[in-house]
Formats: C-alpha cells, sequence, structure tokens
C-alpha cells in the first residue's frame, strides 16, 4: 500500500509540472503597477494621446476599468481600455480627445483583474499637463484592499471542506485500513468515516459554488443585489484562470465521490480504490496554486510544487485529525476492552504520520513565506506577515497538543488495553477526543490565517523609501537701467522654501515708489524639450526690509532650467526687466524609492550561537522528560510543554537579538581615514541631518519628543549598530532603510560626506563607553 501511495504522489506530481510547464507565463502575485506612461506625477507639456500602464501579471481588460478625471472631478473621455496584443501585462488608455484638453491636472483612477490569480488591485495615476508644476493635492495610490470578514470565512469553509475530503483517504489509507478489518469496530469506524466524509464533500460542494458567485462580483465589482449577468459567470468559467481551476476541483470532487461510494460498499476496499482517491485528492489540491498566489510567482514550478505538498501535508495532518477523531468517538461506543488497544494503535499510527507531514509543512511553509515575503520588514509591518506570524504562533499550540496524545494518551491506552480495565479505557478515550478536539479547533483556528492569506496580497512588494533633498544655493545677480537685480534662494525641500529678490539703485539705496514685483517665469525641462507656458505672479514685499520682496519656491515646482524675469514697476517710470537663469533640477524632494526588502543571513557572534545552542537542548530534553515522567495527567503535560514551549522561544528570540545584521556593502572598506580631519567634518553633516531623529548622542530620541514627527528613532550606539561593519552604516545611510523612516542620501550627500559620517557616529560609539 505504501507503495501505491508513493506511486500516486509521483504520478501527480508529474502531471502537475506538466500542467505547470503549459500553464500561463510566471510574474508576480497579484497585478501590481510596475510602470506608467507618464510616470506618476509627471509635469508634461502637450497631453498624451495614450497612456500605458505595466503591470506585473497579465490583465483580463474585460473586467478591468479606467476613468480619467480632471482635478474638479469631471470625466475626460476615454476609450475602453484594452491591453497590448504582445503582452498582456501591458494596459492601453487612448483618450478621444486629446488635442482639444486643456492645461490643468489629471488623475488616472484604474481597476484590474489579475488573469493569474484573479484578484483585484487598484490606483491612480496623476499628472499635469501645460502648467509647469508638478500635480498638487492628488496622491498616487495602488491598493487591492483588505478583504471582508465574510469573503475570509467563505474561503475558511472552502479549506477545511477540501482538506477534509482529501484528508479522509489519507487518513483511511495509512491509518484506518487495517481496523476496517477487525469484527466488532470495522463497521463502526467505517460508518463514521463515511458520515464524516459525506459532510465534508456536501459543503466543499456548496463553498465551490459560492466561490464561482463571488469571483463574479470580485471581477465586475457588482454586488449581490445587483448580481453580474450569467454571460460573465460563462466567461469566468470558461475563459479564465479560476474557471479552470474551478472545473478541475468540480470533476475531481465527482471522482472522489464515485470512489468513496466504492468504499463504503466494500469492507476495507482494495488498494488500488485508496490509491485512487489519494491521486484524485492531489489533483484536486494541485488545483489551488495554479490559481492562487503562486501561480504568480518568478519562479512558478517550485512555488506551486511548494504550496502543493504544504496543501497535501495540512491535508493529511488537520484533514485527518476529522477521521481520527470520528474513529476514537465509534471506538468509545463499543463495550468490548479491546477498543483501547485499537484506539492507541490509531493514535499512534496516526501521530507518526503527523511527524511526516509537519516536516513537510514546515519546510514548504518556510518555502513559501520565500517566495511570498520578500524580507523581515515585510513580514513585521504588512497584513500577510502579520497573518502568517500569527498562523505559526497558532501552529506551535497545535503541536503541543499533538504531543500530549502521543507521549500520554498513547501510552496509556495501551496500559489499561493490557489490563483489560474497560471503564479506565473509557475515560482515557474521552481525554483522548478532548486533546484531539482541542488539536482540531486550534486547527481550524490556523486555517483561518490560510484563509486570510489567500485573499491578501503577498508581502512581496516593493518597500517605499524616502530620498533626503539636497540643499542647493540660488545667488543670481543681474543690471538693468538704474537698478540692480540680486535673487536669493536656499532650497532644502521644505514647504517654507522661498526666494527673495533684493532691488537696489545706482546709489545703493533701495528704490523708491515701488509699485509692483511681478515674476514672469519658464522652464526648460531637462530632456532638452521646448519651454513650458510662462507663469506670472507677484513678489511680496518683506516686512522691515526695503526693496526686498519674497515668493514662495512651490512657484518654480519643476526641477528644470528657469527663465525667471523680474519686472520692477514704479510710479511714473517704465517698468524695468532683467532676466536670471535659475537651475532647480537638483532642488527639491525627490520622489520616493521603491526598494525590495531582503532576507540575509545575519552573522552570528558565540553568544548567539550559545543561546540558539540552549534553546535546542531545552526544547528535545524537555520532550524527552514529559515522555520519561511516569504517571503525568494529560493537562499538566500541556502545560509543561507549554512552558517548555515558551522558554525555548525566549532563549530563540534573545539568539535573534544578539546576531548583527549585514547588507550587501558589508564587504566595503572605509577609503576615509579615521582621523580628527574626518571626525570634524562629519559633525556638521551628522548635526544637519541626523540629530532630529538619532539625537545629540546618537542614542536616538523617544516618541515623547515633540521635535520629532515619528515616534522612537534607532540608537546608533547599541550592540548591534556597534557589530555592523563601516560598509553596513554606510549602506544604510547611502540607501535608507526600506519601509521605515530612514531616508536615502545618495543625492543628497557626497560619498565622501557619507563616509565621513561614518567615521563620526564611530567616534559616538566610542563616547558612548566612557
Amino acid at each position: 500500500m505504501f507503495r501505491g501511495f508513493c506511486l500516486a504522489v509521483v504520478l501527480a506530481f508529474a502531471f502537475g509540472i506538466l500542467l505547470q510547464l503549459l500553464w500561463t507565463p510566471s510574474a508576480d502575485a497579484h497585478a501590481r503597477l510596475v510602470a506608467s506612461t507618464p510616470a506618476a506625477g509627471s509635469a508634461l507639456s502637450v497631453t498624451p494621446a495614450e497612456l500605458r500602464l505595466d503591470f506585473s501579471e497579465q490583465v483580463d481588460a474585460r473586467f478591468s476599468r479606467a476613468d480619467l478625471l480632471k482635478s474638479d472631478g469631471s470625466a475626460v473621455p476615454i476609450a475602453a481600455i484594452e491591453t497590448d496584443a504582445a503582452d498582456r501585462k501591458i494596459v492601453k488608455v487612448v483618450l478621444l480627445n486629446a488635442a482639444g484638453l486643456p492645461d490643468g491636472t489629471y488623475v488616472l483612477v484604474w481597476r484590474v483583474l489579475s488573469a493569474v490569480d484573479g484578484h483585484v488591485t487598484s490606483g491612480t495615476l496623476p499628472f499635469s499637463v501645460g502648467t509647469g508644476q508638478l500635480p498638487t493635492g492628488i496622491v498616487s495610490l495602488e491598493a487591492s484592499g483588505r478583504p471582508p470578514w465574510w469573503r475570509i470565512a467563505a474561503r475558511w469553509l472552502e479549506l477545511i471542506a477540501l482538506l477534509a475530503v482529501v484528508g479522509g483517504f489519507t487518513f483511511g489509507a495509512l491509518v484506518a485500513r487495517a481496523a476496517w478489518q477487525v469484527p466488532g469496530y470495522g463497521f463502526a469506524i467505517q460508518s463514521w468515516w463515511s458520515r464524516s466524509w459525506w459532510y465534508s464533500a456536501i459543503a466543499l460542494a456548496l463553498s465551490l459554488g459560492f466561490a464561482l458567485v463571488d469571483q463574479g462580483l470580485i471581477a465586475t465589482g457588482a454586488s449581490l443585489s445587483d448580481p453580474p449577468p450569467l454571460s460573465v459567470y460563462r466567461q469566468l468559467v470558461f475563459d479564465s484562470t479560476f474557471g479552470t481551476a474551478w472545473l478541475a476541483r468540480i470533476a475531481c470532487l465527482c471522482c472522489l465521490a464515485a470512489v468513496a461510494r466504492i468504499v463504503r460498499s466494500r469492507s476495507g476496499s482494495s488498494g488500488r480504490t485508496w490509491g485512487a482517491g489519494i491521486a484524485f485528492g492531489a489533483a484536486m489540491l494541485l488545483s489551488v496554486p495554479f490559481a492562487g498566489h503562486a501561480a504568480g510567482e518568478p519562479n512558478r514550478v517550485l512555488a506551486v510544487a511548494t504550496d502543493w505538498f504544504h496543501l497535501a501535508a495540512a491535508a493529511v495532518w488537520l484533514g485527518g485529525l476529522v477521521y481520527l477523531l470520528a474513529s476514537l468517538v465509534a471506538l468509545r461506543r463499543c463495550e468490548d476492552g479491546d477498543a483501547g488497544a485499537l484506539a492507541a494503535k490509531l493514535v499512534g499510527r496516526f501521530s507518526i504520520l503527523a511527524l511526516a507531514t509537519v516536516a513537510v509543512l514546515l519546510a514548504t511553509g518556510l518555502g513559501n513565506t520565500a517566495f511570498h515575503v520578500t524580507g523581515p520588514r515585510a513580514l513585521r509591518d504588512q497584513d500577510y506577515g502579520i497573518a502568517l506570524l500569527a498562523k505559526h504562533a497558532v501552529v506551535a499550540l497545535v503541536l503541543i497538543a499533538a504531543a500530549v496524545n502521543l507521549l500520554v494518551n498513547k501510552p496509556r491506552l495501551q496500559v489499561w488495553a493490557r489490563l483489560g480495565e474497560v471503564d479506565a479505557i473509557r475515560r482515557q478515550l474521552r481525554t483522548t477526543e478532548l486533546v484531539v478536539a482541542v488539536e482540531l479547533v486550534f486547527g481550524l483556528t490556523i486555517i483561518v490565517a490560510a484563509a486570510a492569506l489567500t485573499e491578501l496580497p503577498p508581502a512581496d512588494a516593493p518597500l517605499a523609501v524616502d530620498v533626503a533633498a539636497k540643499e542647493v544655493i540660488v545667488d543670481q545677480r543681474a543690471e538693468a537701467e538704474d537698478l540692480r537685480f540680486w535673487l536669493l534662494g536656499r532650497l532644502r525641500g521644505s514647504t517654507d522654501d522661498r526666494f527673495t529678490v533684493n532691488l537696489t539703485a545706482a546709489d545703493g539705496d533701495a528704490p523708491a515708489a515701488i509699485q509692483r514685483v511681478i515674476v514672469e517665469a519658464s522652464a526648460t525641462p531637462k530632456d532638452g524639450g521646448e519651454s513650458t507656458a510662462v507663469d506670472r505672479f507677484d513678489a511680496q514685499p518683506l516686512a522691515g526690509s526695503p526693496g526686498s520682496f519674497v515668493f514662495p519656491a512651490v512657484r518654480l515646482g519643476l526641477r528644470a532650467t528657469w527663465t525667471v524675469t523680474v519686472i520692477v514697476r514704479r510710479a511714473g517710470l517704465e517698468d524695468v526687466r532683467a532676466s536670471l537663469s535659475v537651475d532647480t533640477r537638483e532642488a527639491g524632494v525627490p520622489p520616493p524609492r521603491a526598494a525590495a526588502d531582503a532576507w540575509r543571513l545575519p552573522r552570528f557572534p558565540l553568544a548567539a550561537w550559545a543561546l540558539m545552542a540552549l534553546a535546542t537542548i531545552i526544547a528535545i530534553g524537555g520532550v524527552v522528560g514529559v515522555k520519561r515522567l511516569p504517571g503525568l495527567e494529560p493537562l499538566a503535560a500541556a502545560l509543561i510543554l507549554t512552558m517548555i514551549g515558551l522558554i525555548a522561544a525566549g532563549f530563540a528570540v534573545s539568539a535573534a537579538r544578539q546576531t548583527v545584521p549585514v547588507t550587501d556593502d558589508t564587504g566595503l572598506a572605509n577609503p576615509m581615514s579615521a582621523d580628527a580631519g574626518s571626525v570634524q567634518r562629519g559633525a556638521p553633516i551628522y548635526a544637519a541631518n541626523c540629530l532630529a531623529c538619532h539625537g545629540p548622542a546618537g542614542a536616538g530620541v523617544t516618541s515623547a519628543d515633540p521635535e520629532h514627527g515619528h515616534g522612537a528613532a534607532a540608537d546608533l550606539t547599541d550592540r548591534r549598530s556597534r557589530g555592523q561593519r563601516d560598509g553596513d552604516l554606510y549602506h544604510a545611510i547611502t540607501n535608507g532603510i526600506p519601509g521605515s523612516a530612514m531616508p536615502a542620501y545618495d543625492w543628497a550627500l557626497t560619498d565622501e560626506e557619507r563616509w565621513d559620517v561614518v567615521n563620526y557616529l564611530r567616534q559616538l560609539q566610542n563616547d558612548a563607553d566612557r
């Protein structure tokens, strides 16, 4: 039988790989916007005839839409969106009257359905035309949204039923098949198995029906009160990835129902019958990753295989728990004392099978984490990562319940069976049932987290990294007729940045009788295109400073080379004009970058290795000790195992905190000698850029500090920062930290200045030791 089971698994896996090679091309999970023409936040000189959106996955244009809106909310006529004939990842939006659109700010609001995993993402794309100004008041946004609770609940019920339907055949074939042949007990176990399987099959059929209805609502954005037409469902079923997987599940369920009838009608059935049930169950499980997150991964074959094995292990373990509990109930109702020995045998065989599947679950779970979570920050901060952490926390509780059955209840059942104590056997069976029920309840909680994971976007999207602004000094002078013009500005990327126009007469005094100072500005884009339309506005007099006028730097918001013409209007005199050139190409706050969070193996100092070894010894020694303690009650065993797990976890967490994070630049050597000159040069740079967040001594600031806008900041003098190499600190300063308030300074500081800051940080760390 075992060889038949292995053969069925190998054949199903080979069949899955063949289907995988014929499936749609690989991409990233969820259809994410990776590029656009124009780029979000662009300032254009003319209206484009077409907008292009480039997504990470193929898009189903039939269930996708877009609207182009003006700044006042009115709609701009556009054609129905379509995908590029050569690449369905590219969506084209054609403007019907591009030549006649007035200058202004526009925003494209889009909503697309992934043709790979059937999930919806939406977002906005703002841009301006002919204004010379970046679009303001509109934020570029992309989101898939949190799924409603009822959708997660429906997905939860579907997963429970799916695992129970498939797990019934693995439990029957590998655990309970021999028990079915035992006179007086086999029929009772078989009846409870059959009843549990058919209830699960009915629940799965209902869940699949609801899944189809819900997918129609997702694809069209409709509601149950106003459902989409039947033509939508015909398209979804017969011409979509979701429909292919859905039909495969329906077909496999029908085949499994036929096999279940054969199993019910023949006592014990043959090995081929059980093998067919396992094979059809494996094929049904294979349809899940084909239309899920795994289908959108770049390495699709490995991702689908990993997810499939994960589901298969969950079906064997969690699905099998349903039938183990049913079998124990059937045996407890028997009057014969041999029921205890048979129950102990079932618990023992299932425990061994569960241990193997737990190993597969943990291995494939780590693989899925590597596929769908790009790094530790994404794991901590994004919904998908938080749900994944919650799932693994409950897995630990399930393992404790399983260990109680294996270490305590199984030996007790064997002892009472040898002694023939019927009443004691029944009491022990009740206790074992209770522990299995607790294990099953925790398993259902795990599936809640799994259901949420299927609906949430994976935590593999790039994280935003702010870019620190470079300080730009503007100092331009000009003379015209009897006036001297002096344009000054210090641009730090702040909304308070401003330009000052100082006017003096030939004698050096402020000109008299100035009525207005008018500024005309036009920009030449950095790509050398034609200048934008002229922006004309008045500069305002600076209080207490005769002859000085100011205007906000945002009036020159586009990074470009500007021609600024200052016009001075005086009573009874002709206007005096002077033109100055202002280069703002390096001014302002650069847009945030997208950077991928990444898993990197940290450096383990000796203390970390020692703590990790201690955690392992405590975990293994605790389990062995519980097994050898005579007369230990199940509740006491559960409490002891819980305490052992918490203590071991505490040492493991302490070990992780002792590790030192590394970066891609960990091997870089500091080219600046750490002498007094470098430290002296780094001090003012640190004061200007780092002090507000990290404090004067580098030890960080508290979230209560009113001068600090984003909570407590990192302590640069702690043990982990000291353990980092100069290249690691340089990497953080240069590239920022994705998903945090730490910006990248490669734009604002030169390479030498960043290394000087590293040397200054080392000085702060040395000062902290004193």
